[in-house]
């Protein structure tokens, strides 16, 4: 009762954000086990780029942290949903579209030597503002970077 009561008390715009984000992050958790990437990058018409400093984030700091509130509250109260770089991003890469917030999808590796392996991770930015997946980026090595 006391969460129905909170979402109550919030702006039209952040419930609306909430129920976005309480669809999208699901659906781009499924997307993301059972869809190949090369197809994901398609369908979304992800847009390989050199680097993250062509976009600035000045403008948009409040879309930016209004997104990354919202995902994480989904996370918070949805069970099964969490630790999901991926899923998140790309979440958080349609939000911000919608909103017309320019951002860049940012895929990189570590590589463990202790235990012989490689740990994969995707984060979204906005110029110097990481958005999701933010913990430990600089331990990852990134790959490449998508539009």
């Amino acid at each position: 009762m006391i969460k129905l009561k909170k979402f109550l008390k919030l702006s039209v715009a952040d419930k609306l954000l909430l129920v976005q984000a309480c669809f999208l992050l699901p659906f781009f958790q499924c997307s993301v086990k059972l869809v190949p990437f090369r197809y994901l990058i398609k369908v979304l018409r992800l847009k390989v780029c050199d680097s993250t400093s062509v976009i600035q984030s000045a403008g948009y700091l409040h879309d930016l942290g209004q997104v990354a509130w919202a995902i994480k509250c989904v996370e918070c109260h949805l069970s099964g949903i969490s630790g999901r770089c991926l899923a998140q991003a790309l979440t958080a890469r349609l939000l911000l579209h919608l909103r017309n917030v320019p951002c860049v999808l940012c895929l990189g590796v570590k590589n463990d030597q202790m235990i012989n392996s490689l740990s994969a991770h995707a984060w979204l930015c906005c110029g110097d503002v990481i958005v999701t997946g933010g913990r430990n980026i600089e331990q990852f090595n990134k790959l490449t970077s998508f539009l």
